[in-house]
């Protein structure tokens, strides 16, 4: 995985599976964090609690891709993110994925 495809998974709108999240970071230079991992009992939970169609019934877990980009603008250093300053999921996560690469490429992690 490149750092623009761990990016692009930080569009904003989709949910990760914890596998695919930790791995994102990963290559972020980041740690998933437990606080972010997202949890429900069945697709009817995710949809009405959580506001997403879950691929498989039952219980499981996941990671907002937009919280995972303010986590990872936070463990990088990005205070605040710059995703704050917008409305809008696809916005916010833009923001967020640009300052991240723009950090990544100023430290030199590729």
């Amino acid at each position: 995985m490149t750092i623009a495809d761990a990016l692009e998974y930080l569009e904003g709108h989709g949910i990760l599976n914890v596998e695919l999240a930790r791995k994102v970071c990963t290559r972020l230079h980041a740690e998933l964090s437990e606080e972010v991992i997202i949890s429900w009992k069945s697709r009817e939970e995710a949809w009405e609690r959580l506001g997403f169609v879950a691929t498989r019934e039952g219980p499981d877990t996941g990671v907002d891709a937009l919280l995972l980009s303010y986590d990872i603008c936070e463990q990088l250093g990005i205070d605040p993110a710059p995703g704050h300053m917008v409305s809008g999921k696809g916005f916010a996560s833009r923001l967020n994925q640009q300052a991240i690469a723009r950090v990544l490429a100023e430290k030199g992690l590729q």
